[in-house]
């Protein structure tokens, strides 16, 4: 199949800073894109280099309209080309979005997934449970599945006070503020002293945004601790290795400074777990060492995430890859060459340093990491044209309260 007769949709939410580097990468493969924002007053509204844009953000509060809005977009895309259709959404609102419509998506295109899961991987209860029904020796996680906040005294017991509870499935709006400020997505032990009973009360405040939640055991964390591997995976898999250097909050928070990594030694066993779940297209699958240093799953992304533009930047070009499996075009896993390279998010840093998340030493570090020729700033680094004006001043609206 020629590269022409390939469409790529972005449905771009968020910071639309993974929607940036996905049509970073399609252009620079010659890749012809459109857009369906999740976000208002989207940096593609406009764009020269999107041939169809479309803003469906006004009707995220009603499902029905939101459902027959994207199709409707979907289809109108379908009229204006003959090409394939492959969706990469761009965060975990949108990914529900086209699993929760599998079943309609899949006869106009196609997108990355899961396929042993019904909702494709978005329901982190889902991921646990398959891979347990396997009886995988080798799956390398231990969590657990809880139906009600009363579970959580027995799971507590079973992996102490200082456990980590998650929402399985997160809301379509991505709203998880009520689980704390600065970004956190957990709830946790807040302090050595904390008691079981006050962990408890405050997951049911919060119970709310998941039915289900899942249980996992404190495993290590810090600079440099948590480790993904990040997959193209169909006909061919290919894959590599990255480092998260620093992280806000520490457990449960965002990567702020990101390399690439030379090492491999744990493709072999996110490998096993992308192949167990049958997943199709671009996979991200997360690790953290337990008190023995052996990596156990923390999570697996089906889709985009984050620094997904640091793979792009070290050398592996892994959504054209990922085009291509999901399209099962035959095209040959030949070795290729992942350069040590960074990726920073100087917004989370500075507002990381302003509240005392991060010290002055850390934000030193990183602020000479930035201006490395070896090191790109999300957002910032982009070569589309008028993107980054576009970026900073939404940003400095955002400030200022406008």
């Amino acid at each position: 199949m020629m590269i022409e007769n390939i469409c790529l949709v972005i449905v771009s939410g968020g910071s639309e800073i993974v929607s940036l580097a996905i049509a970073e990468a399609a252009e620079k493969s010659k890749i012809k894109y459109a857009v369906i924002s999740t976000t208002p007053n989207s940096l593609f509204e406009k764009h020269p280099g999107c041939f169809y844009f479309k803003n469906i953000s006004p009707y995220l509060n009603c499902w029905s309209q939101l459902s027959d809005k994207f199709i409707g977009e979907l289809d109108t895309i379908k009229l204006k080309t003959s090409a394939k259709i492959v969706i990469f959404p761009s965060e975990d609102g949108s990914l529900r979005l086209l699993n929760e419509l599998k079943g309609e998506i899949l006869k106009r295109a196609t997108f990355s997934r899961a396929r042993s899961l019904k909702l494709g991987g978005v329901d982190k209860a889902e991921v646990i449970e398959h891979l347990e029904g396997l009886n995988l020796s080798s799956r390398e996680h231990d969590a657990q599945v809880i139906n009600s906040p009363g579970d959580a005294i027995a799971a507590l017991d079973a992996f102490g006070s200082d456990a980590i509870f998650k929402p399985a499935l997160k809301p379509l709006n991505m709203d998880l503020s009520g689980l704390g400020r600065g970004g956190i997505k957990v709830v946790t032990q807040s302090s050595n002293d904390e008691t079981n009973d006050s962990i408890i009360k405050r997951l049911e405040k919060v119970w709310k945004l998941s039915e289900r939640w899942i249980v996992q055991p404190r495993l290590k964390a810090g600079p440099g601790m948590e480790k993904s591997v990040c997959l193209a995976s169909g006909r061919h898999t290919r894959a590599c290795q990255v480092t998260e250097q620093l992280k806000y909050p520490q457990m449960g928070g965002t990567a702020l400074w990101v390399k690439t990594d030379k090492l491999t030694n744990l493709v072999p066993q996110a490998t096993a777990i992308a192949q167990a779940l049958d997943c199709v297209g671009i996979c991200e699958v997360s690790f953290l060492p337990d008190t023995d240093d052996k990596y156990r799953l923390v999570e697996l992304n089906p889709r985009p995430w984050l620094q997904v533009g640091l793979i792009e930047f070290s050398g592996f070009n892994i959504i054209e890859s990922s085009i291509y499996a999901l399209l099962n075009i035959d095209k040959p896993a030949n070795e290729f060459q992942v350069d040590i390279k960074s990726w920073v998010h100087i917004e989370r840093i500075i507002i990381s340093l302003i509240t005392g998340g991060i010290s002055i030493d850390n934000a030193t570090s990183i602020l000479k990491e930035t201006i490395s020729r070896d090191t790109i700033v999300a957002g910032y680094s982009t070569a589309l044209p008028k993107m980054k004006s576009r970026l900073l001043g939404r940003n400095v609206r955002k400030i200022v309260g406008r």
